[in-house]
Formats: structure tokens, C-alpha cells, sequence
């Protein structure tokens, strides 16, 4: 979805603005977070996997439009409980956060 980016092809001029972004708070906690997750090794049957993935898809989508609805900003249980729907939040949190690392935490036009 994301390339990650070598901090040595960031722009000198860009460098303060993404060093502030990488230590900001809440992206050192998803770090140390994202830094457990391991990814799924196994095989996964064929026939799930056209069974499930519409599904997938689907509520990608409907999360999407829920994220944009609210303006990419969680601001309290509710907001989380509109966007992900109802259920357990484990169940779309790591869907969550890869989406919000990919809006920025600062204003455009610095």
C-alpha cells in the first residue's frame, strides 16, 4: 500500500517537518505496537480466501467512508464505535491504524 521511505531521500528543507512527525507521541506508541505485530506465514485456502475477500473489501470500504465522514479525527469512544462499526475493535484496529498513520498530523500549509 505504502512504500516506506529512506529518511536520507527526504529533502533538507522537509527533514525538521518529518523528524517532528516521527517523534511525535502517539507515533512512537504505534511504533512500539506495530513493532509486535507479526505478519501471517501460513497458507490460506484458496476457496476461503474468494469467500472472505469481497467481504474484506466491503468493509475496507464502509470504514473508509467512515473515516472521511468524521475527518480522519477519533476524538472520543463514539467517534471510534461510528467508524468501526459495532463488535470488537481488535477486530479492525491494525485496518485503523494504517490509515491514519497515512493522514498527517500537521496542517498542509506548513
Amino acid at each position: 500500500m505504502y512504500a516506506p521511505v529512506s529518511l536520507d531521500s527526504i529533502l533538507p528543507s522537509n527533514r525538521l517537518l518529518v523528524d517532528l512527525y516521527l517523534d511525535h507521541p502517539i507515533i512512537r506508541k504505534l511504533d512500539l505496537l506495530l513493532c509486535s505485530v507479526r505478519p501471517f506465514t501460513g497458507n490460506l485456502d484458496v476457496n476461503l480466501r474468494h469467500k472472505i475477500l469481497p467481504y474484506l473489501e466491503c468493509e475496507e470500504a464502509r470504514m473508509q467512508r467512515n473515516l472521511e465522514s468524521v475527518a480522519f479525527e477519533i476524538d472520543t469512544p463514539a467517534t471510534l464505535t461510528l467508524i468501526a462499526g459495532p463488535g470488537r475493535i481488535e477486530s479492525v484496529s491494525g485496518w485503523l491504524i494504517v490509515h491514519l498513520i497515512a493522514q498527517p498530523l500537521f496542517p498542509r500549509h506548513l
